[in-house]
């Protein structure tokens, strides 16, 4: 699976996620007048794709009404070093949740991006149960 996120600034969104090591793949106009951008990191099969341009042309997303981006949706990115991360982003203005110990055993902190999807910045772990150091895999979720 792969995200694609519609933005107003293009520029500062590229911005915002080389921090994490993303870099610009490539980008495109497209024929509706939209800019097209393909961002990935490192090796991993990691990849966000943004739209600039407007919901005004999208076949979907043109006919509903504009509101908070993303609303009920997290986008989550590991890093291999979580405290450097935080000295990254702690002064930045964009953190909603400070880094500290979750529950379920990780560190991680929350932000907004500059178009308000909300970041959640963890530690690596895998996705199942067995995968996080507070939980096995016969506990609920």
């Amino acid at each position: 699976m792969q995200v694609e996120l519609f933005t107003d600034d293009l520029d500062a969104t590229v911005e915002f996620w080389k921090r994490f090591g993303f870099e610009q793949a490539w980008s495109v106009d497209d024929r509706a007048g939209a800019t097209y951008c393909v961002m990935s990191r490192n090796t991993e099969a990691l990849r966000i794709r943004f739209r600039q341009g407007g919901l005004a042309g999208h076949e979907f997303f043109g006919n509903v009404p504009k509101g908070q981006p993303g609303l009920g949706v997290e986008l989550v990115v590991q890093v291999t070093d979580i405290d450097a991360a935080w000295s990254t982003w702690s002064g930045t203005g964009s953190v909603v949740a400070p880094l500290k110990l979750r529950a379920w055993g990780l560190k991680d902190f929350r932000l907004t991006d500059p178009n308000g999807y909300y970041v959640r910045i963890t530690e690596p772990h895998g996705v199942l149960a067995q995968d996080y150091p507070g939980r096995s895999s016969g506990d609920p979720a």
